[in-house]
Formats: structure tokens, C-alpha cells, sequence
């Protein structure tokens, strides 16, 4: 007798099952490591991933703890994984994911000027008014539109070679740039907004990198030298421009500031 398929049980796709199948794949421990480690037996843990049973609450914060993440992750209250309150705070302000926001925040000797580049970076980015970025969200939101009034045209086309009475004209839209209206096939419109989004970034990022770089030229024309110790972007109210390049330099401009104070 042929083996039949296991159905799955009403509660499969529920947050909790689905997000303990998650973590088990992508840490690649198994279920059988999970079940040591809650003294449970192997079917009972095999039941938590396919919800056909859930756990006590002590044994939801025992699989949190064991996989590093947050209660709220678990049972599907937060899409972010952290347990850091701290990033979570920041992560449910910003809408940034735990990874984005982690990787901003981490800082060593090593990378100080490279992690600094993107928190200048995307300041600068955000601060730049001028720039359109408040379209792009609204293009890829018609591209979008247009892709798919494009494929049901599409469709539509194949049915009428089927025999079907149905239209295959491709919709035409109405597109507009800087207050000028334009009609162009639905098929078209969608590379139109693509390409007008891409732009619109192409040209911030190019305005913010030259920036970016005229801090690091004034750097080097301050310092005399061809390369800067420690030197990284701040992000302040204020156009600073850039932090101070060595701990030398950081205390002969604290104390320079001190004396203009007085």
C-alpha cells in the first residue's frame, strides 16, 4: 500500500509553527537538538512545528532564549527577531529591519569610517529636499500598475487568438512628467516609471557622494597627509561636515573650542 502524504494540520501556517520552522532551517539545528534542550520528546517538539500543539509560555521563552530572538518574533508580533528592547524601540520608530539598524549601530576600530559613511550617507539622503525622493515610492507603485494592466493585456490577446471575443488592445496610460502629459502603452509605462524612479536615486546618490567626498578632500587639506587615522563621518543637526581624523586632532580641536567658548 502506497504511503499517503501527512496532511497538515489546521494551525501550519500560524505564526508561531511557521516561525519555529523558520529558525530551525535557517540556523540549522534540528528539532531533535531543540527537544534536548527543552527535556521534551521529539514529537512533542515535531507537533510545535506543524501546529498541532503549542507550548507553555515558560517553553515559548526556553525556544526564544535558545534560538536568540524575542517572544514577540515567536508568536508573531513583530516581524523583527531581536530580543535587544533597545533595537526594537528603534526598529518599531524607524521601520528599519533588527539587521539594518544592528548593522548602523555597530562600530569597531576596523570599520568606524565605513559604518559612519552609511549613517552620513543616508542622513544627507533624507535631508536633501530638492532631490524628488518622495516620488520614487509613487512610481514603482505605478510600474507596478502597469505591469500587471500590461499582462492582463497580454492574456487578453492570447484568448483572442483562442477564439475569444474579448479586447487585446494594449491599455494605454497617461504618464506625466514635470506637468506634461503623456500617452504611452501600459507595456511602455512600466519601464517609464522604473527608469524615472532609478533616476530620480541615481541623481541624490550622486549629489550626497560628492559631498561625501568634498569632507574627505577638506579632511586631508587640514591634516597634510594622504591618509586620515580614525577618520569617520558624524551625522549632526549642524553641517559639521566631519569628525575630527586622530585622538591628537580630536583634542587640539576640543580644546580650540573651548577657547572660542571663552
Amino acid at each position: 500500500m502506497a504511503n499517503q502524504k501527512k496532511k497538515q494540520s489546521p494551525g501550519y501556517n500560524k505564526a508561531f509553527p511557521s516561525n519555529l520552522r523558520r529558525l530551525i532551517a535557517s540556523s540549522g539545528k534540528t528539532q531533535r537538538g531543540l527537544a534536548a534542550h527543552l527535556h521534551k520528546s521529539a514529537q512533542a517538539v515535531s507537533y510545535y512545528c506543524d501546529g498541532t500543539s503549542s507550548p507553555d509560555w515558560e517553553t515559548i521563552v526556553e525556544i526564544a532564549n535558545y534560538f536568540s530572538v524575542s517572544t514577540d518574533y515567536l508568536l508573531g508580533l513583530t516581524p523583527d527577531d531581536t530580543p535587544d528592547q533597545t533595537v526594537k524601540s528603534v526598529c518599531l520608530y524607524t521601520g528599519l529591519s533588527s539587521l539594518t539598524v544592528s548593522f548602523l549601530h555597530h562600530e569597531t576600530v576596523e570599520n568606524q569610517a565605513t559604518v559612519s559613511f552609511y549613517r552620513k550617507m543616508f542622513d544627507s539622503i533624507v535631508k536633501s529636499g530638492d532631490d524628488g525622493l518622495d516620488n520614487i515610492p509613487a512610481h514603482v507603485f505605478d510600474a507596478a500598475k502597469a505591469h500587471v494592466i500590461s499582462e492582463n493585456a497580454r492574456r487578453a490577446r492570447l484568448e483572442a487568438e483562442n477564439g475569444s471575443d474579448q479586447s487585446a488592445d494594449d491599455p494605454v496610460l497617461e504618464v506625466s512628467h514635470s506637468s506634461n502629459m503623456y500617452l504611452i502603452p501600459a507595456s511602455e509605462a512600466e519601464d517609464y516609471y522604473l527608469i524615472a524612479a532609478q533616476s530620480e536615486i541615481s541623481r541624490a546618490l550622486a549629489n550626497v557622494i560628492g559631498e561625501l567626498e568634498e569632507d574627505v578632500i577638506s579632511a586631508l587639506k587640514r591634516n597634510g597627509a594622504e591618509t586620515l587615522y580614525g577618520f569617520r563621518w558624524v551625522t549632526l543637526d549642524a553641517d559639521e561636515g566631519f569628525a575630527s581624523w586622530s585622538p591628537e586632532g580630536r583634542e587640539e580641536d576640543e580644546a580650540n573650542g573651548n577657547d572660542n567658548e571663552a
